[in-house]
């Protein structure tokens, strides 16, 4: 083992010794003992949104994960539910699209082919949806399955919260089929979204390309992908989806403020 260079990444890493075992040791557990992916990314995330003032007199909210591969992601997130459910008085509807075989085949070098190949993360449909409590699994190619059908079937409406873990530009670009215009009533008009492989892409390839790509053809439609700073102080791949076009994107819910003069 180079010592060395452990040292060197340990001073280096954003997470001090202290954090970077206790998270191995969340790590460990949830996989070991609940089977599931340790995510407390997710769980920052969906408690941020829930408390802004503009979603406190919802009744529901759903939260989709674009990328479900064995489902444990979404274990973790059905984990949250009843707490988070309680805590806001609200219903949380999790929703997860993937195919299920793997990833696709692709000869797109945006898709950093040197990292991924065909079929990797393949999974058993039924397997994971019986692993599953709460959440409802839609299979098929992500191109097909984001329809005004289907959503409207699921009521998959106040979507609050989009987890991606599509790993591809290609696949990750077809998924902002979500942000078309015809899908904006099933949003709200700002939506914490993560990307799970952001740190792996590149301004030229996979999630961070599909970003930038979206963010240069909607600007004329104001609608953007932008990075949240407020939560980037626990993660650089915590971004937010902005529709300035959207009915209640200037609504403004919060109570009067004062400024009191102190004498």
């Amino acid at each position: 083992m180079n010592f060395n260079l452990l040292f060197s990444k340990v001073i280096l890493h954003k997470r001090n010794l202290f954090q970077l075992l206790a998270y191995k040791l969340s790590e460990k557990f949830n996989n070991y003992i609940f089977n599931r992916t340790f995510r407390p990314e997710y769980e920052i995330l969906i408690d941020y949104h829930l408390s802004k003032e503009e979603n406190k007199n919802l009744d529901h909210i759903s939260i989709i994960e674009f990328g479900v591969a064995s489902g444990k992601s979404l274990k973790y997130i059905e984990a949250l539910k009843p707490k988070f459910e309680k805590k806001y008085q609200l219903k949380i509807n999790i929703f997860g699209f993937d195919t299920f075989e793997g990833m696709p085949k692709s000869q797109n070098k945006h898709d950093q082919l040197y990292d991924w190949k065909e079929g990797d993360y393949s999974s058993n449909y039924e397997n994971v949806k019986t692993s599953l409590n709460y959440s409802k699994l839609i299979k098929g190619d992500i191109k097909r399955s984001i329809n005004l059908e289907l959503f409207n079937n699921l009521n998959i409406s106040n979507i609050l919260v989009i987890f991606f873990d599509l790993d591809f530009f290609t696949s990750t670009n077809d998924s902002f089929k979500i942000f078309d215009k015809s899908f904006s009533k099933f949003l709200r008009p700002r939506v914490g979204l993560f990307f799970d492989n952001l740190q792996s892409s590149s301004e030229f390839s996979g999630e961070y390309f599909s970003i930038k790509k979206f963010n240069e053809e909607n600007h004329i439609n104001n609608k953007f992908i932008s990075k949240d700073f407020y939560l980037e102080k626990f993660d650089n791949r915590f971004y937010q989806y902005m529709n300035f076009e959207h009915e209640l994107f200037n609504e403004n819910f919060k109570n009067i403020q004062f400024l009191w003069k102190k004498f």
